[in-house]
């Protein structure tokens, strides 16, 4: 009994997307095949009694070039953060404390699938 209902799952044909999923498959193939990818936020969020709020630029080239800038406040703690990647290595800013890093291999493809993906958000939580 348990094989005829697999074997007859299998034999299924795959759900077509609806609307909204081939609207987003679209989005998302723009984005993450773009050479270059450029645009400005400003995030507020509220939960009880914890608040965010911020603002930020995202500058993406060929090559792993990039910038990201974001000044953020959570709770009444502002954080200042930029990184300026060339490609090769890059410099990342955290509240005037400089580190030099190389660039990731996938700096550029990562930091559009997560736009895509994963919203805005997990740049400024994921980046190094």
């Amino acid at each position: 009994m348990g094989l005829l209902l697999v074997t007859m799952l299998l034999a299924l044909p795959a759900a077509e997307p609806n609307e909204a999923e081939k609207l987003f498959l679209d989005m998302d193939k723009k984005i993450t095949s773009a050479k270059t990818l450029s645009y400005d936020l400003e995030i507020k969020l509220e939960s009880g009694d914890k608040k965010m709020s911020g603002k930020g630029s995202v500058i993406l080239g060929e090559g792993n070039r990039g910038r990201t800038e974001w000044k953020v406040t959570l709770d009444g703690k502002s954080t200042m953060m930029v990184t300026v990647s060339d490609g090769m290595k890059m410099d990342s800013v955290l509240d005037g404390m400089t580190q030099k890093l190389d660039t990731p291999k996938a700096f550029g493809e990562l930091n559009r699938a997560a736009t895509s993906r994963s919203g805005i958000l997990v740049l400024y939580l994921l980046h190094p």
